[in-house]
């Protein structure tokens, strides 16, 4: 598959990911046997670890600023938001909207990610519910 196919690839599946009623479609991109960095070594647990974030943040977006592919990789640079209405890390919710940023590696392999490295800002998420302090004003 070309780069152009791999980026359309991500495309529609962070339109899953943004749609609720399609999020399952979202798991399409993945291989199997995917290696998610950080996460797990296949699609169960990469299941798990979404549905972990979908139930704190019910109404989650993606959404990507840029996309860089080369060769069999993509690298995408995002905008997570949401608001947290459900238990993160057992944190009860606090109703407070977050909006962070990100950044993907994802390689592919016949149209399916098989392995990703992400790097979300989660110190963020939690000052932005009130987990713990932010940085001090200066």
């Amino acid at each position: 598959m070309s780069n152009h196919d791999n980026k359309t690839i991500i495309k529609q599946a962070l339109a899953n990911f943004n749609r609720p009623e399609n999020r399952e479609t979202y798991f399409d991109i993945y291989h199997p046997n995917c290696e998610y960095a950080g996460v797990g070594t296949d699609l169960k647990t990469i299941k798990q670890f979404y549905n972990r974030i979908f139930v704190a943040f019910p109404n989650a977006k993606v959404t990507p600023e840029s996309m860089v592919a080369e060769n069999d990789k993509v690298v995408v640079r995002y905008t997570f938001t949401g608001t947290h209405q459900g238990e993160l890390m057992g944190i009860p919710p606090s109703g407070k909207p977050v909006s962070v940023s990100g950044m993907s590696i994802l390689r592919f392999a016949n149209g399916k990610c098989i392995q990703r490295w992400s790097q979300t800002d989660f110190l963020g998420i939690l000052q932005q519910v009130g987990a713990i302090p932010g940085p001090q004003a200066g």
